[in-house]
């Protein structure tokens, strides 16, 4: 194994020398964070994984990409969690993977795991290195080993790597392989199941009612933005939208969990008539959304508030992430689930938070600049106070502890929190007054501090300071603590030498501009800087790293003036190589214009009437 400076990739799967990104193999045990440490141990894993998924066998065309990094992005999981368990990679996996491929392909501009269109226009093959193959197909595999059991996926994988060894392989012949391993008697065809996940693009809204003891079931494509003619899903000649859907629930009176198939569009379950609750989707390990009826969400608010631990980590995360996402759409009024949240002043598991995080951060950008903002802050603050104070400010505990010790300081340091401020300050300043230790899961804290507390001077300290440092991870820490600047000269600045390679690397500029566009205060500085630089940043960018700029720097905009300006931009180029980076932006644009119109007057209500300043 070998790390190569400014290496495009976190890693390249060479059978005999793997390359690595430095910050993907580089880890100082006294110098680095747990999310390094973290970091380090998954692309290791996802590369060594490649040496069977890829290499051992490998796909018999690209449009079956998905065969070499969905594999991987699954297995990484699996090897991290066998040689340490205490990480919980499990419960990170939905966090990581399965929640983000929910928002990726929640986007009408996506596509299917596999298509033959590639057969059709090889050139279309680079769109597949994008999101969709490594992280939806990490999900679909997690959701069938949750559906047929690990053991059966272990004897089909197995089948399948013996049989096309030293060979090629398709994604027929993997569900074959399945299909020779799977008990008859359950009359499950698996290529036909999985068919309906890997052939199509998008993935099902369950929307139930309960009554009288059965549990109503409809299933509908999810989708973020209505079409222009109004209705909500389009039409798909193969599968129409039509998923087979394993889904597993429990209820109030069993945490057993139950397996049923959802094969047509409507569905009955029986659940018993004296059901107080039944939560769909155990765990979050299916690819599907959940759209309860207002009673239901109520009765989890409940359950919540009165005792979480009713429930697993990964459900508490999964009704979050559902809430918070159907609620951005309209489907779910917003006030139910920014009551349901409030529960999180109990919480102290890191993926209910990290979770709640993701949405709150979004929450961030759609209010910012708002009369009811400051409510917002102070509402996130509150929800914190516990949790802060609960785990304090010393570099202890587990694995997972340490990385939500270091989430919940950098958020209540996001959202203005004045005692964390200036507890993380007097660190700084001990730090650099008097070289004290800083311990590695909280630098990035009492950094960050330093410049909110200390404005354009301490900036410029760390500035110094990271163009003297040769340590990569902190490195990748410094760029992410610069970019938090609330200073619009600073920001600008930052940009600049992004764009000169002896104060930045040049693979490190993408991470800049993401980083600062990830600010409320920079995301339209970051566009400008773009869109004035396109050729620089684009000329030799990888699909991936065009997606993820694009939408990071353009999806935030909120308003038809600012999207007016986008869309001139785009007309005005030649923009055929990245068709897919600019329809998925502006279709996130589309999404929040919608939430301003639609969704925002609920959400300013909710927040006049039950926060105070």
């Amino acid at each position: 194994m070998a790390s190569i400076p400014d290496f495009p990739y976190g890693g390249m799967e060479n059978w005999g020398l793997i390359f690595y990104a430095m910050d993907a193999l580089l880890y100082d045990p006294v110098l680095s964070s747990s999310y390094s440490q973290q970091h380090v141990a998954e692309v290791i894993t996802h590369e060594l994984a490649h040496q069977w998924f890829g290499n051992l066998v490998t796909l018999e065309w690209w449009n079956d990409i998905w065969l070499n990094e969905g594999f991987a992005s699954y297995a990484k999981d699996l090897g991290v969690n066998f040689f340490r368990s205490d990480w919980q990679m499990r419960e990170q996996f939905v966090l990581d993977t399965v929640q983000r491929a929910l928002r990726i392909d929640s986007l009408r501009a996506t596509h299917p795991v596999t298509t033959n269109s590639i057969h059709e226009d090889p050139r279309k093959s680079k769109f597949l290195y994008a999101p969709i193959p490594p992280i939806k197909g990490a999900s679909l595999i997690l959701m069938l080993e949750n559906f047929v059991g690990l053991s059966v996926l272990q004897e089909g994988i197995t089948r399948y790597l013996n049989r096309y060894q030293y060979d090629n392989a398709a994604t027929t012949n993997l569900w074959n392989s399945f299909g020779e391993v799977m008990d008859s008697s359950l009359q499950i065809n698996i290529s036909t199941l999985m068919g309906t996940w890997t052939w199509q693009k998008g993935f099902p809204l369950l929307v139930v009612s309960c009554e009288g003891g059965a549990l109503y079931v409809k299933q509908q494509r999810f989708v973020v933005t209505l079409p222009e003619h109004g209705e909500r899903f389009e039409q798909n000649a193969s599968y129409n939208y039509q998923w087979h859907i394993p889904i597993t629930f429990i209820t109030d009176k069993s945490a057993e969990v139950q397996k049923v198939l959802l094969s047509t569009v409507n569905g009955t379950i029986t659940v018993g008539e004296d059901t107080k609750w039944v939560k769909l989707n155990v765990n979050q390990t299916g690819l599907y959304r959940v759209m309860y009826e207002e009673n239901e969400w109520r009765t989890f608010t409940e359950v919540l508030h009165q005792d979480h631990l009713k429930l697993h980590a990964r459900d508490r995360a999964n009704l979050l992430d559902d809430g918070f996402s159907l609620a951005r759409i309209g489907l779910l009024n917003s006030s139910i689930v920014l009551d349901m949240a409030n529960y999180l002043q109990k919480e102290i598991h890191y993926v209910p938070w990290a979770t709640a995080f993701s949405h709150f951060r979004e929450l961030s950008f759609l209010l910012h600049n708002t009369t009811v903002y400051p409510l917002f802050q102070l509402y996130v603050v509150e929800l914190l106070h516990l949790l802060v104070v609960f785990l304090g400010q010393k570099d202890e505990g587990s694995h997972l502890t340490k990385k939500l010790r270091s989430l919940a300081l950098t958020e209540a340091l996001h959202f203005g929190d004045k005692e964390v401020i200036a507890e993380c300050k007097k660190l700084y300043d001990s730090w650099k007054n008097n070289g004290t230790w800083i311990a590695p899961n909280l630098q990035k804290s009492v950094y960050i501090a330093g410049i909110i507390g200390g404005g354009s001077e301490e900036w410029q300290y760390l500035w110094d300071y990271l163009q003297n440092s040769t340590i990569p991870s902190e490195r990748s820490l410094l760029l992410d603590v610069l970019s938090t600047s609330k200073s619009t000269v600073q920001l600008k600045r930052f940009l600049a030498y992004s764009l000169d390679s002896t104060k930045i690397n040049p693979q490190d500029k993408y991470k800049v501009i993401r980083r600062v566009a990830n600010q409320p205060i920079g995301h339209h500085l970051a566009r400008n800087f773009l869109f004035n630089n396109w050729k620089v940043f684009f000329g030799r960018a990888t699909i991936n790293t065009q997606i993820s700029v694009l939408r990071k720097v353009i999806s935030y905009v909120n308003s038809y003036s600012e999207y007016g300006e986008v869309n001139s931009f785009f007309q005005s180029r030649n923009l055929t190589s990245h068709h897919q980076a600019v329809e998925q932006s502006k279709e996130q644009i589309q999404a929040n214009l919608y939430w301003h119109e639609k969704v925002k007057p609920t959400v300013v209500t909710w927040f006049n009437q039950n926060i105070s300043k």
